[in-house]
């Protein structure tokens, strides 16, 4: 059987460019924090990118990414704070992706805080955002989402020290 490459059905892009997709889509989604779709397009490059990841240090691999591949991947970081977000962004994007998540999603809710004041006050007032609920926790899918995209950052843009 020959196997089809995912760059060669993706206009010959490369990881890197995938993370360069992401960091336009964030920086879209940070304009307007409340926009659902654009909350979710990030939250599919975000997860995904563990895939193109993994493909890129493995380029001579002979069988497919699996979702046991990603979380092995999300359970080898040091924070788990960290892990804790890529989980959070995983269920959402496999929620978008999925009609039915039968097996291991944990998040029980997302929806959008209405806040009693607008979008134009600081962040310290009760203002709308978009949140997920894990277990008893309450999370804004912005702070999390934050951690992610920053992670990847550091793997693609990595500080000289």
């Amino acid at each position: 059987m020959t196997k089809k490459l995912n760059k060669d059905l993706s206009f010959n892009l490369q990881a890197k460019d995938i993370y360069e997709f992401l960091k336009d889509s964030y920086k879209e989604f940070k304009i307007d924090e409340l926009d659902k779709k654009k909350a979710l397009i990030c939250a599919l490059l975000s997860y995904h990118l563990i895939e193109w990841k993994l493909w890129e240090d493995e380029p001579d691999r002979e069988i497919d990414i699996s979702t046991k591949d990603c979380t092995d991947f999300i359970n080898k970081l040091e924070s788990e704070e960290l892990k804790n977000a890529f989980y959070i962004i995983k269920d959402l994007g496999n929620g978008l992706k999925h009609k039915i998540l039968s097996r291991g999603c944990k998040l029980k809710k997302s929806d959008t805080h209405l806040g009693a004041f607008d979008k134009s006050f600081d962040p310290t007032f009760d203002r709308p955002y978009l949140y997920v609920e894990k277990g008893e926790k309450h999370y804004r899918f912005i702070n999390e989402l934050e951690k992610v995209v920053n992670y990847w950052e550091t793997v693609y843009y990595p500080t000289k020290t």
